[in-house]
């Protein structure tokens, strides 16, 4: 099958059974430490998740190609810093709802520290993320033809003087290639990896510099080729000057300490939430106080490992 015959759309509702594996495969590792869960349940549950209206792994946030007969062959998403304020407590929720209050904590916890290594975009960014394709169309520029595509059909834009972003983890050496060939440019790390964090999750963030626009030019279709000033959709990187960097860590520490407060305020108000919400819990008056701690104490972790992924997000 050649590109010609490819066909490029948002992703819908009902694609969810289709793109499941996919984003699995676009992070298998990440997904078995980060869920903790077998992959069966896994697939179901980003098939669930998939279906929402909001969240990281939201139908609204992909974009796929498919065969002339519908069938997805390749996917990606994208997060800007406004779609990701409220994803880490939105998937709190709806983890709850899906593992129950068992799994949750350990899976905020773990998410937490995955978060550490694959932080949310910052202002004036755009996250790609979630990129997979079909193991039969793999190596046939599937994905470049749709990252072109979601470029020339407007579906992928960030502000005036942003960036597109993306991880990759290091051991992953040919997606890495792919990557620096159609212009991405790797980031040096702000900070060290977590010691928490297995060996085989190290990754790096990478910025388009847009010059891999030759690239996308060439698995664009006829119909679609970038017309005009190629910078009109792909923003060209800040060069990496000493007044660049600076307002870049002023920046992160500016953002960083706002989550911090941010989570300390989240976490006095919902553990005080938590105690009172326990108090009204109906239990037997010889045990009401003992149960009434128990509750509040398992809520409280709940609603401890929550903030804690917001706070290291921000």
């Amino acid at each position: 099958m050649n590109g010609e015959q490819w066909r490029f759309r948002p992703a819908q509702t009902s694609d969810a059974a289709a793109c499941a594996p996919l984003i699995f495969a676009s992070g298998v590792h990440e997904f078995r430490f980060f869920l903790g869960v077998p992959d069966e349940q896994s697939l179901a549950f980003l098939r669930f998740a998939f279906a929402l209206d909001h969240g990281h792994f939201s139908w609204r946030r992909y974009y796929v190609a498919c065969s002339p007969d519908g069938t997805v062959l390749s996917e990606m998403s994208a997060h800007g810093h406004r779609d990701t304020r409220l994803d880490d407590p939105y998937l709190a929720w709806i983890a709850l709802r899906f593992f129950g209050p068992r799994q949750t904590p350990g899976i905020l916890r773990r998410g937490a520290i995955l978060g550490g290594e694959l932080p949310a975009p910052e202002r004036g960014q755009v996250l790609l993320a979630n990129f997979a394709t079909d193991t039969r169309m793999r190596g046939a520029g599937i994905f470049t033809a749709l990252l072109a595509h979601a470029l020339t059909s407007g579906w992928l834009r960030c502000a005036p003087g942003g960036q597109y972003v993306l991880d990759v983890r290091l051991d992953n050496i040919r997606a890495r290639h792919l990557y620096e060939r159609l212009g991405f440019v790797a980031q040096p790390r702000r900070r060290p990896p977590s010691a928490r964090l297995p060996a085989g999750l190290i990754s790096t963030r990478m910025v388009w510099s847009g010059q891999g626009m030759v690239a996308l030019r060439a698995q664009a279709a006829p119909s679609d080729q970038l017309a005009g000033d190629w910078r009109a959709v792909c923003p060209v990187m800040p060069s990496a000057g000493a007044s660049t960097a600076a307002q870049s860590w002023l920046g992160a520490i500016g953002a960083r300490t706002a989550g911090i407060v941010r989570a300390f305020l989240c976490r006095t108000i919902c553990s005080t939430a938590a105690k009172l919400f326990a108090w009204t819990l109906p239990q037997r008056p010889q045990h009401r106080w003992h149960h009434q701690e128990e509750e509040a104490t398992f809520i409280h972790a709940i609603i401890w490992d929550a903030t804690t992924l917001i706070g290291c997000q921000y």
